[in-house]
């Protein structure tokens, strides 16, 4: 039961970057080995998107193109979805410490501990303004990202 409901969270962490993938990011001034390299994978995967989605050549995705992605890219299991994809293979890459293929307690713990920190995520569900999240503000997350998934995938469905 646990692991369903950290489903939800790990997803919103594959949603809320794909509308921001071409947004300006603020330079941190004393960035951590680990924030680096993830800045740095984030800075390689919206190359990669831009890349694939920009259609008209412009340098950005619009509207258009950004339905297209999100589309392709929920197909593909790469829309933030645990079920498969390269968002799977992430997560478990950067947090199944034992390798077994799925994420243990102490995983899944660890995970969540890396998503407090995602200055998006708790930009997007800071609602105190205190700059981290407490466990109202996830328990709010966690429901609204799992009613996201829940009518994305009634959309498929339908």
């Amino acid at each position: 039961m646990k692991t369903q409901s950290l489903l939800p969270v790990f997803a919103a962490a594959t949603l809320f970057l794909t509308p921001a993938v071409f947004a300006q990011t603020s330079s941190e001034p004393t960035a951590t080995k680990d924030e680096a390299a993830a800045l740095q994978r984030r800075k390689d995967r919206e190359a990669e998107l831009l890349k694939r989605y920009d259609k008209n050549g412009d340098g950005k995705l619009d509207e258009e193109e950004k339905a297209a992605a999100k589309m392709d890219l929920m197909k593909n299991g790469e829309g933030g979805r645990l079920g498969g994809g390269r968002f799977r293979e992430m997560i478990l890459k950067r947090f199944d410490k034992n390798g077994d293929g799925k994420l243990d307690e102490t995983e899944r713990a660890a995970a969540l501990e890396a998503l407090k920190k995602n200055p998006r995520f708790i930009q997007r569900f800071d609602k105190n303004g205190d700059g981290k999240l407490d466990d109202a503000e996830l328990a709010a997350a966690r429901q609204e990202i799992g009613a996201r998934i829940a009518k994305r995938q009634q959309e498929e469905k339908d």
